[in-house]
């Protein structure tokens, strides 16, 4: 078995490009790279390549290599690295360097703010929407799925009572736990008016957090928010 021993940098403008260049090659998976057992990798947004040679005196005779963008070091086998250097990538390049150079790196790879606040308001929406299209508990703590095919079934149960229908005996709606609940035209629709209060109510939410991070000083207080707590139950 191959020892991994060989350290392949490669640059990109961004994480999400280098990424899914390593994506397309096998290397990476859900947002991560993934290498072969054996292998490693290292990731930063700066990396400064050490000049290689000084003067008697001390002075810089090659100047410094620094590499902007998202750089990822793979420590990988001579049989990857060679399918690394013979891949075509669209947006990540390899860069060579010379055996010997130490490496010096900047700052641990990290989402600036902007791209924070994206990613947070992102997860406000699936919280949300996982809340919207679940399941809701009325005023009697009996609990109603409220995915969108069941929301489609009540409006259009709820036109029909609206518009006059009378069931001839009454009728039930089955609740999340199937059971099967005794409605007439007046409770149900009071469980429909509670479900678009609370609807109302989850969106207002919603758009408070996303606010709330929008409005967070730094890339670290973004990523701690917590998207899960005080929602309307």
């Amino acid at each position: 078995m191959q020892k991994a021993d060989r350290d392949i940098y490669i640059q990109a403008p961004t994480r999400e490009a280098l990424l899914a260049d390593l994506a397309a090659l096998g290397y990476a998976a859900d947002g991560e790279i993934v290498m072969p057992e054996g292998c490693a990798y290292d990731l930063a947004t700066r990396v400064e390549l050490a000049p290689a040679g000084r003067d008697a005196e001390g002075e810089v005779t090659t100047p410094a290599t620094l590499l902007d963008g998202v750089v990822a070091v793979l420590r990988v086998t001579p049989e990857i690295a060679a399918s690394l250097r013979g891949a075509a990538m669209t947006a990540s390049q390899i860069v060579e360097y010379r055996a010997g150079f130490p490496v010096l790196w900047g700052g641990p790879l990290g989402e600036d703010i902007e791209t924070a606040k994206v990613a947070k308001c992102a997860a406000v929406n699936a919280a949300r929407d996982a809340l919207l299209f679940g399941i809701f508990t009325d005023s009697h703590g009996i609990r109603y799925d409220v995915d969108e095919r069941s929301r489609l079934n009540m409006t259009g149960l709820e036109a029909k009572l609206a518009s006059g229908y009378i069931p001839d005996a009454g009728f039930s709606w089955r609740d999340a736990d199937n059971v099967d609940r005794a409605h007439d035209a007046e409770s149900f629709r009071v469980l429909t008016a509670e479900i678009t209060a609370w609807t109302n109510a989850v969106h207002v939410a919603g758009r408070i957090k996303k606010a709330a991070v929008d409005a967070l000083g730094s890339a670290a207080a973004v990523q701690a928010y917590d998207v899960e707590a005080g929602w309307p139950q």
